[in-house]
């Protein structure tokens, strides 16, 4: 049986979507939301197609503009995963949608190219040239009393879906913070309300994400710092933390503020963080954690590969090992 390697075809949006709920184990309502997210999907898509019409395997990627080591946005390739049905698995069609992938990456001007890889799937993408860079996150666990805030801002709980101008707000504050960030996405008001508000909103609906901001006093309405954070039976997670350029000292009073909103939910003190290496965040988490804060063990998922001729394996390197970098999970399905 011949199997046919292509663009998708907008009367496959319902069984690529499938396909890819099942294997990634996500609502198809989340999926399809995802993938109309992004404009060209249908001409991003790549499917692997038997000769009674079955999608048998999937891949999908976008374009998006990272910054360089000097803050400069270049086009980065962001890759999905590959998507296949079980019972074709093994066959070879991952390889022919990376291939078809690389392709476009090369034509649609990308530098270099990103992905998020499971363990099982990582041998495969490492044989195209993808390699293990590190996340970087940190954790430890508050072993007496929580650290008692100094009540210089005030902390509240934001809900960017309901808050007016929700979403621009949360965006001034992340552009100032990552202007010049080596490896964050250059978040325009358009991204925010188009692809990553999806991303924001699944997690606050599916997963009690809590969003808390910071202001000056309590009759300041602009934002001067935000923190968006998960808490589980196991611990809290802070997913993303972005503050004004002049008001760093929001730091340890939004960590404070998450560790209380972790007490409040009784759930246990223990804190994975992902923020940046750049001093004041260093001395935050070391007066949260104290002896306990450590470097979590990599997982090796955060894979990268050039793509450009001109973009070299020395300029990637350099990127993720800057101490501002950071890989913020919005912005990666």
């Amino acid at each position: 049986m011949s199997t046919t390697y292509r663009l998708m075809q907008s009367n496959e949006e319902v069984a690529v979507l499938t396909l890819w709920s099942e294997v990634f184990n996500v609502p198809y309502h989340y999926e399809q939301a995802r993938f109309r997210s992004d404009p060209l999907a249908h001409t991003r898509t790549y499917v692997a197609v038997a000769e009674d019409g079955t999608v048998l395997s999937t891949l999908h990627y976008l374009v998006s503009l990272r910054r360089d080591v000097d803050g400069t946005p270049r086009r980065v390739g962001e890759v999905d995963p590959v998507a296949t049905r079980a019972e074709a698995r093994r066959q070879g069609h991952a390889g022919r949608l990376i291939e078809l992938a690389l392709d476009a990456l090369r034509h649609d001007g990308c530098a270099w190219s990103l992905l998020l890889a499971s363990g099982e799937g990582r041998p495969l993408y490492e044989r195209y040239g993808w390699r293990s860079f590190p996340e970087r996150w940190r954790q430890g666990t508050i072993l007496g009393s929580p650290p008692p805030g100094t009540h210089a801002y005030t902390i509240c709980p934001y809900d960017p879906r309901v808050e007016p101008d929700g979403w621009e707000r949360l965006g001034v504050v992340a552009h100032a913070y990552n202007a010049t960030r080596p490896l964050t996405v250059a978040r325009d008001a358009d991204y925010w309300q188009r692809y990553a508000a999806i991303r924001v909103s699944h997690w606050i609906t599916a997963e009690g994400l809590v969003i808390l901001v910071a202001h000056q006093s309590s009759s300041d309405h602009a934002l001067r710092g935000y923190a968006m954070a998960n808490f589980y039976d196991v611990g809290f997670v802070v997913r993303e933390l972005a503050m004004l350029p002049d008001d760093s000292a929001v730091v340890p009073e939004l960590l404070t503020r998450v560790v209380q909103e972790a007490v409040q939910r009784n759930s246990p003190l223990a804190g994975l963080v992902n923020l940046s290496y750049e001093p004041q965040i260093g001395q935050a988490l070391a007066a949260l954690f104290g002896e306990t804060l450590h470097t979590r063990a990599e997982t090796g998922q955060l894979l990268a590969r050039t793509i450009h001729p001109d973009f070299t394996d020395v300029q990637l390197n350099a990127i993720f090992a800057d101490p501002r970098a950071l890989y913020s999970s919005i912005d990666h399905f």
